[in-house]
């Protein structure tokens, strides 16, 4: 669904050129279950690899004759940086640098696991902070879009996520 809300606004908008911001996260794991008929069972290994296929998406890109650019570094604390804090600042520096080459109109399209940061939250999450960075880096005819995850039982998630943007 995501990407067909993507592909509907880029044609809308007329934008060619997709920024996929994905908090890529290549060692999550591959434990997944499915349940049918009450018998569980683990997922087959062809499913869980085709979604964890990140480049898959350029077979979509040629099809919808538009460009998709990943920006696919690592999403998770290393070496080389002090705090947590630190090493997402810097991932969101990049993100900004590269918004910033984009001479045409983009859509940059963070996604992450499950959306906004909670108060307190991991790599599943982007905070508001790094939202507004993000937004700083664009120019107008820009768009930005986010996967956020709605919260079980949240009926009006909408109204409460816009809270975080104070």
């Amino acid at each position: 669904m995501k990407w067909g809300a993507i592909l509907v606004l880029a044609r809308k908008q007329s934008i060619n050129t997709v920024l996929q911001v994905a908090l890529y996260r290549p060692d999550l794991p591959n434990n997944y279950h499915i349940t049918i008929d009450g018998t569980t069972r683990p997922l087959p290994n062809e499913a869980i690899r085709h979604f964890r296929d990140i480049d898959q998406i350029q077979r979509l890109a040629a099809n919808a004759k538009i460009r998709i650019d990943i920006h696919k570094d690592l999403f998770q604390w290393r070496p080389g940086f002090r705090t947590r804090e630190d090493f997402r600042k810097s991932y969101f520096d990049e993100v900004a640098r590269k918004i910033k080459k984009y001479r045409e109109a983009v859509i940059v399209f963070l996604d992450p696991d499950t959306g906004i940061a909670p108060k307190t939250y991991g790599y599943k999450h982007v905070t508001p902070k790094e939202i507004k960075t993000t937004l700083k880096a664009m120019k107008p005819g820009d768009w930005l879009l986010f996967y956020q995850h709605a919260q079980l039982g949240d009926r009006k998630w909408r109204n409460s996520t816009k809270g975080e943007f104070g």
